[in-house]
């Protein structure tokens, strides 16, 4: 059973890992509100009580051509290649040498500009307005009138280029280099769409210097993205039409991290304006995680917030004790819950409406949650390095690895959802391994006090 207990751990638990690193601590401003009709004229800053589901600002350079245009009808020239096309011009390449094309649609790039390449994977490049010191300096080779590029005597491993037309990186993706092996053609094609608004935080300021990302994949093969301006503008350009994961990922002035995200389709030439907060604030919303019960979720977690308009979806985080609070633009929701190292079951919550005022709110979860402990036999203490160490828990049937549980230096963990049935547990790493410990977890039980033996020094 312990062989089989491991493999399951073994298999999921890179895709456990995945998941969690997506889900960041801290706020949420919601979904990017579209702004149909922006105006040439800069109106007060509302109250924080105004609507803020429309915003007027002032044209400038940053917008283009003054407001949003109408998409250009598209042309043979304009559209994206096939996936058939895009394969057969990927053709083999010799060993040790890159090569690149550089298309306009269906047209190789014939202005010329330049390619940028660092190594690593994805490695971040700095673009135009970018605060940070910390992103490697890239090499560059030209792109020559047929829209080709070359790059000789890569070290072997990942490698990131993008393309840069003197408007900052764009369509950034990654490669490997496999000594004596051969690759392919790397082709990257460039559009005429573009995605450009204003950052506000919760409280009405801009956001400056805020990384917005568009990538074609969950994977972010194809990432273009800039940072805002000191007014908190942002324009992403040159991508083709297509399905985007539109991504904002700012910091507060005190530090607080939040995430905005939603899926979003671009046709051939098209302008679309996305605004995230507004001058007028954001409503707080704040409230508790509860169980069947009554009682507090303990352990952490997160609120997933998908709003039924547009079906933007951001998080919000619940803290140790099961409280949460959070700027949320206005807006109805569909609101579910995670627990934390459990983040792959979700549990459906009551609905969430949004306006201009605050909101307390608690959402009641049908979960039963874990409390465990764990101590050496010869000491009665926890082991040593016990806040390095995780407890696996599966169904006993050996069904699918359910929850992935840190211990803390206590020799403390919380299984913060499960439903009614029968698991088991094990420990990592192996020096703690003691066999699977079975329990049963019933469907009016919140609480279960379970403690462990090890045979720690």
């Amino acid at each position: 059973m312990n062989a089989r207990l491991g493999l399951a751990a073994l298999l999921l638990v890179a895709g456990l890992a995945i998941w969690f690193s997506s889900q960041r601590e801290g706020a949420s401003l919601g979904g990017p509100v579209e702004v149909d009709e922006p105006t040439e004229s800069v109106a007060k800053p509302p109250d924080r009580h105004a609507p803020a589901e429309r915003v007027e600002v002032e044209g400038s350079g940053n917008e283009p051509d003054g407001g949003v245009r109408e998409a250009a009808a598209p042309g043979p020239e304009a559209e994206v290649p096939t996936i058939a096309e895009l394969r057969e011009l990927a053709r083999p390449t010799e060993p040790g040498v890159v090569e690149g094309l550089v298309l306009v649609g269906r047209t190789p790039l014939a202005t010329g500009g330049r390619v940028l390449h660092v190594p690593g994977y994805f490695a971040t490049m700095r673009g135009p307005g970018d605060p940070r010191v910390d992103a490697p300096e890239p090499t560059t080779v030209s792109i020559d009138g047929n829209g080709e590029f070359r790059l000789h005597g890569l070290a072997r491993g990942r490698h990131t280029v993008a393309v840069d037309l003197g408007r900052g990186p764009r369509q950034a993706t990654s490669f490997e280099v496999v000594e004596g092996e051969r690759g392919r053609r790397i082709v990257i094609v460039l559009g005429t769409a573009r995605v450009f608004g204003q950052l506000w935080d919760p409280e009405g300021r801009a956001l400056t210097g805020v990384r917005v990302t568009l990538s074609h994949s969950a994977d972010r093969s194809f990432v273009t993205s800039c940072v805002s301006a000191v007014d908190g503008r942002y324009v992403v350009e040159d991508l083709p039409a297509g399905e985007y994961w539109f991504v904002v990922e700012p910091k507060t002035a005190g530090g607080a991290a939040f995430e905005t995200m939603q899926k979003i389709s671009l046709a051939v030439g098209e302008v679309r304006r996305l605004d995230v907060g507004s001058p007028s604030g954001a409503a707080i919303v704040r409230g508790r995680v509860l169980l069947r019960n009554g009682s507090q979720a303990l352990g952490g977690g997160h609120l997933h917030l998908r709003r039924k308009s547009d079906r933007a979806y951001s998080t919000v985080a619940v803290d140790a004790t099961g409280a949460f609070s959070s700027p949320v633009a206005a807006g109805e929701y569909e609101v579910s819950v995670s627990f934390r190292g459990c983040d792959v079951e979700r549990w459906q919550a009551a609905d969430l409406a949004v306006g201009r005022a605050d909101v307390a709110q608690d959402f009641v979860v049908a979960a039963t949650q874990v409390i465990g402990s764990l101590t050496a036999t010869a000491t009665g203490l926890p082991p040593e390095a016990i806040d390095r160490s995780h407890v696996y828990v599966q169904l006993a049937n050996g069904g699918v690895l359910c929850c992935l549980i840190a211990i803390d230096r206590k020799g403390r963990f919380v299984v913060g959802g499960l439903h009614p049935g029968r698991y088991q547990l094990a420990l990592h790493p192996a020096e703690l391994e003691l066999g699977s410990h079975e329990f049963e977890v019933g469907a009016e039980q919140v609480i279960i006090p379970l403690t462990l033996a090890t045979k720690g020094r």
